[in-house]
Order: C-alpha cells, then structure tokens, then sequence
C-alpha cells in the first residue's frame, strides 16, 4: 500500500517539476517575444516620422512660386493589427500607435516653430499632407 501511494506522490511531484519548468521557460520566451514587438513598433513610429518628415521638408523646398502643394502617401504598417496615428500639432507631428502609450515625436527639423500644423490621420488610409506656403500651414488629413 505505501508502494502505490509513494509512486502517486513521485508521479505528481515530476508533473508538477515539468509544469513548472515549462511555464518558465515559455514566460521567457514571452517576455522576449514582448520585448522585441515593442522593439519594432517604436522603430516603425520613428521611421514614419522621419519619412513623414522629409515629405514637409521636400514640399517645403521643392516648388518656390507655388503657393498650395498636396501630397497623397500610404503607411506601411509593420506593426500588425496595431493602426498608426499621425496628428499634426503646433511641437509638431505626433506618430502614435493604440495599445501602447510612447509616442513618436518628430518637430520637422524645427520646422514647427515656422508652420501652423493641424489635422490626424491613420494608416488605414492614405494621408494627404496639404501645405499652403502663403500662410504657412500644414494640413495632414485622409
């Protein structure tokens, strides 16, 4: 009797030894996993800003005696299911993603202290950024 009883207790003990080694190292894994997605989505938000960014600065430059310049671009998301926020604002365009909260703030090359920014957009269509030079506004909309 103690025989059959010591083999359930052993057989538990080495169920519950795995079990926990198992849910270690998938925690590990998971905290990896974590570490590397945020990786990337801070990495995208950056790449956005600077490729939105260079869009004003070539718009800025390109045409002298144009006063109304438009261009229509599309994000590429390589963030997942995570959809991209741009708003434009006045300490300059604020690239932002939902679940997590750091966003990326670009200020255009201190282009913010000379144009008025305003509007927002995602990445589930393409942004229109509208620059009228005539009173130095820059518009992003969808």
């Amino acid at each position: 009797m103690i025989k059959g009883q010591s083999l359930v207790i052993q057989f538990l003990l080495f169920f519950l030894i795995g079990l926990t080694v198992f849910i270690s190292i998938s925690g590990f894994f998971r905290l990896q996993s974590d570490l590397s997605r945020d990786d990337i989505v801070s990495s995208n938000k950056r790449l956005i800003g600077n490729f939105l960014s260079s869009y004003v600065i070539q718009m800025q430059d390109s045409c002298k005696q144009c006063d109304f310049i438009n261009i229509s671009t599309t994000l590429v998301n390589t963030t997942g299911s995570y959809g991209i926020r741009v708003s434009a604002g006045n300490t300059g365009l604020d690239v932002s993603t939902k679940p997590f909260g750091k966003n990326y703030l670009s200020p255009i090359h201190n282009l913010n202290y000379t144009l008025t920014m305003s509007g927002s957009g995602s990445s589930v269509r393409p942004l229109i950024l509208t620059l009228t030079k005539t009173q130095n506004k820059l518009e992003v909309s969808q």
